[in-house]
């Protein structure tokens, strides 16, 4: 395992259009913090490949993930304060427990313009987190700590929330459409911004 960890950490130095070719790499418990592993390339030329990639329990502390494939990767317990997932692929990913540790007034992970289709976010513990733009459909949220979190125009459809801790999160403009909020924990602003469509 430290062998794969120095492997990722020498791509992340590298030029920024090198291939990341990490799927199906065994990163469990691995320290990653701080690399700078995105990439802006609207074709995802040099973005890292972590698709079904093993990352559970690693620490992702202020990583750049920007534009990365996480499809069915494993990231359960991992660590995600500050992470940057903008533009990322997530889906079917499993997240549950994953932490992340703002408060209200400290920015949390982004995940804005991501895709999170069918991902597990089960016991996620992701305060004033950006979810802005991002494909939430079919994703499981249930028992999620997700307050002060920003859905401004996601698409939740499908999404379940049940028992999610939901308090002054922003929902204005998501697709709800089939949204299961059995019971979530929410006040604020989220009874007021929290829309059907």
């Amino acid at each position: 395992m430290l062998e794969n960890t120095r492997f990722v950490r020498q791509l992340a130095t590298s030029n920024g259009k090198a291939p990341k070719p990490f799927a199906s790499i065994n990163l469990d418990g691995a320290q990653l913090g701080g690399l700078n592993l995105g990439c802006t390339d609207e074709r995802h030329v040099g973005c890292a490949d972590f698709s079904k990639a093993n990352l559970h329990e690693a620490d992702l502390t202020q990583t750049i993930l920007q534009g990365a494939d996480f499809r069915r990767a494993d990231l359960r317990s991992a660590t995600l304060d500050k992470t940057d997932f903008s533009g990322a692929n997530l889906g079917n990913a499993n997240l549950g427990g994953v932490a992340a540790t703002p408060g209200p007034y400290v920015r949390g992970t982004s995940f804005r313009g991501a895709s999170l289709k069918g991902a597990t976010l089960v016991e996620a513990r992701l305060p004033n987190s950006d979810f802005r733009n991002v494909d939430f459909s079919e994703a499981n949220a249930d028992r999620a700590v997700l307050s002060w979190t920003n859905f401004l125009d996601a698409d939740l459809s499908g999404s379940s929330f049940e028992h999610a801790d939901l308090r002054d999160s922003q929902f204005a403009g998501a697709a709800m459409s089939g949204v299961d909020l059995g019971q979530p924990i929410y006040e604020g602003r989220t009874s007021r911004a929290l829309t059907c469509t």
